[in-house]
């Protein structure tokens, strides 16, 4: 199994519970994990976080291979059903779809579509809100999506 990692993993792991200054065995799995074909994520992602000025941008600029393209012909073809679908289900016009179609998220789903991956994010699943979930949108083109602690209990190498 290939698991696409969202940007609010990266961002919750360095400021919460795996800072790169306190526990940098974390980081180092993650990078194990892409060097086996097992994690990995999308340059959107790494879009969003190279330019924080931060530990975490400087992790993320020297590990940029781990950040897959979204350029093939098959994930924009993903990408183009996501975006029919917010705009079928969601009222594109409003501002909630214009904020996620122009995010990482969508593109996030459409590589797991195309790889057949599963989606790591801190994101939960909510009927209504404010604003689209990934995995509401996850639901609806049926792609698998979990959280990080879920991931890190699916491989039993966790830190050694």
């Amino acid at each position: 199994m290939r698991y696409v990692l969202d940007t609010n993993v990266f961002l919750e792991a360095n400021k919460r519970y795996y800072g790169l200054d306190f526990c940098p065995v974390f980081w180092e799995w993650l990078r194990d994990h892409e060097n086996k074909g097992n994690l990995y994520s999308i340059r959107s992602v790494y879009d969003e976080l190279k330019d924080f000025g931060d530990e975490l941008a400087d992790w993320v600029r020297q590990y940029n291979h781990y950040f897959h393209s979204e350029s093939d012909n098959a994930c924009q073809e993903n990408f183009r059903i996501i975006a029919n679908l917010c705009q079928s289900k969601y009222n594109l016009g409003h501002k909630k779809n214009i904020n996620f179609l122009g995010s990482a998220d969508p593109w996030l789903i459409a590589r797991a579509m195309t790889d057949g991956s599963t989606v790591v994010t801190e994101e939960r699943y909510k009927l209504q809100g404010e604003k689209i979930l990934i995995p509401n949108i996850c639901r609806e083109v049926g792609v698998d999506y979990i959280n990080t602690f879920e991931l890190l209990r699916e491989f039993d190498d966790c830190f050694k």
